[in-house]
């Protein structure tokens, strides 16, 4: 099978192998950039390309752009940002960041770096550094590692389990556990911990001792070794046609948003609002624009029609442009799937969730 793409749009498409032998399925998947303004365009000069795996984004401190071919069944819209707080004129100990998309809307506070210290009464939070731009990752997220020696030799390491990336959790009680179970000799465990507090909270949130737990809130794509990956997206997919646990869980493993910014797809293309990732200070407001990706042609002898649906939204800020990945999944004969072939058209519309799913 092949796609013929005369369309400024990139796309690709993958046949693999289904369980029976005259069976294939193949997953289109085309990436739409535009440029972030109040009246979006598509940036066909800068246009990114489909990734085949995780890229790291331009700046590396920010995290990765997610693999863009994996396929998932529901008609799921994930939401993703890789970007930085930005404090405006003059540096600021903390910043609010807010994302909405259409009636969602969610908020983080950056917080610049503090460490904890010792007090009469147990550990005490410096006071924030003011910052003038802090990077939006899971690396300033509640979590992190830390490394634990049991004797004078042996170094193991130990971390959070929901973002091993992060910064923030007390290693103290897996460290005693570990000295506990290896019966450690006298002095140890010894703990290497940099005992610095999460730079990204959730408002209203903050742990007041060194023991406390708070949500890892990032929206930049989820680590895929980070248990937070796994959890079930906050906001419910009413899709009856896919309710089989093996798909829910392959798309899962596909989906690499934050919970909660795993959402039903829209009906139509929502409003955006991003606010506390401008060098200037201010908001910006704009409407996802009305593209329509779908896909035509002959398999054996037959005609073929796909609508993508637009699925992935990923802002980048720092770049002032974001992008969309439309996917469909379908099967394949076999026995005509050689001398198929696909032709990719882009038109103004929006596949939404009454007419994909």
């Amino acid at each position: 099978m092949r796609l013929v793409n005369t369309t400024q749009v990139p796309a690709r498409l993958l046949v693999t192998r289904g369980a029976a032998a005259d069976e294939r399925f193949g997953v289109l998947a085309a990436k739409a950039t535009f440029t972030l303004e109040a009246n979006p365009r598509l940036d066909v000069a800068g246009a990114l390309p489909l990734f085949d795996a995780d890229t790291p984004a331009a700046d590396a401190a920010l995290g990765v752009l997610p693999a863009d071919l994996r396929p998932r069944r529901r008609a799921y819209f994930e939401v993703m940002l890789l970007g930085r707080a930005h404090a405006g004129a003059q540096p600021k100990a903390a910043v609010e960041v807010e994302l909405g998309v259409g009636a969602q809307v969610r908020r983080m506070l950056a917080v610049g770096e503090r460490r904890w210290r010792a007090g009469p009464g147990g550990a005490i939070a410096e006071a924030p550094t003011p910052f003038s731009s802090l990077p939006l990752a899971w690396s300033q997220a509640f979590g992190g590692r830390a490394r634990v020696h049991v004797d004078r030799e042996a170094v193991i390491d130990v971390a959070d389990a929901d973002n091993p990336d992060g910064r923030g959790f007390d290693p103290l009680p897996q460290a005693r556990a570990l000295a506990e179970l290896l019966r450690a000799p006298p002095g140890f465990p010894i703990v290497e911990d940099a005992a610095t507090l999460p730079g990204l909270l959730p408002p209203g949130v903050a742990p007041s001792q060194r023991s406390d737990r708070v949500p890892a809130i990032c929206w930049a794509p989820v680590p895929s070794h980070a248990a937070i990956a796994r959890r079930a997206p906050s906001t419910a997919v009413h899709d009856t046609t896919h309710d089989d646990p093996l798909h829910t869980a392959m798309d899962r493993a596909a989906l690499r948003a934050h919970p909660d910014w795993i959402l039903p797809l829209p009906a139509a293309p929502p409003r955006l609002r991003l606010r506390g990732t401008f060098a200037d200070g201010e908001a910006r407001t704009w409407q996802l624009p009305a593209l329509r990706v779908s896909a035509d042609g002959n398999v054996g002898g037959q005609r073929c029609a796909l609508a993508l649906r637009p699925e992935t939204l990923v802002l980048l800020p720092e770049q002032q442009r974001f992008y969309l990945v439309y996917r469909a999944c379908f099967r394949v004969d076999a026995r005509h799937g050689a001398s198929a072939a696909l032709r990719l058209r882009v038109d103004e519309g929006w596949s939404g969730a009454t007419e994909a799913s």
